[in-house]
């Protein structure tokens, strides 16, 4: 076996570089491998100008707010971006999702959501209108109050 220096010089102590046939090739599971596949389709994306222009047009379906501050925004493109978890889990509503155009997926989550939260939260609903805010802006911190700003300005979960 091989010493692994830290690459000052000065090895590690009691780390070891292992032969290469000491390891097994595992397959990951479908459902991991396309993941990986998205995943690396979307980074090709973020480097691309025209789709990095176009995510950044998406605009809001609907912005829930409480006590003024963000916990989610729903984009025309389906996508949601939520501050916590969804009771029965995002899984849950990908699956009753399936086969939906984007415009009924928005629909789906923002009444998902007025469910979840309940009283006490407003929805600001742009569907359908073109002074809907963009990605952009909420990149730009147009859609936060100081509500927000206290509490962070962030959103924490993107499905």
């Amino acid at each position: 076996m091989t010493r692994i220096s830290s690459g000052s010089g000065f090895p590690i102590a009691g780390l070891t570089l292992l032969p290469m046939d000491s390891f097994q090739m595992v397959r990951a599971p479908e459902e991991a491998l396309k993941a990986r596949a998205e995943m690396e389709a979307n980074k090709a994306m973020a480097n691309d100008p025209a789709a990095t222009a176009q995510y950044n047009s998406t605009q809001a379906h609907t912005v829930f707010r409480q006590n003024g501050r963000v916990l989610a925004i729903v984009w025309r493109d389906g996508i949601a971006e939520i501050q916590g978890s969804v009771p029965g889990g995002f899984k849950r509503i990908a699956e009753q999702t399936k086969g939906m155009s984007k415009e009924q997926v928005a629909d789906f989550y923002a009444q998902e959501l007025e469910k979840v939260f309940g009283a006490g939260v407003t929805a600001e609903r742009y569907s359908g209108r073109a002074d809907a805010p963009t990605r952009a802006d909420y990149a730009a911190g147009r859609l936060f109050t100081d509500a927000d700003y206290r509490f962070g300005r962030r959103v924490s979960v993107i499905v």
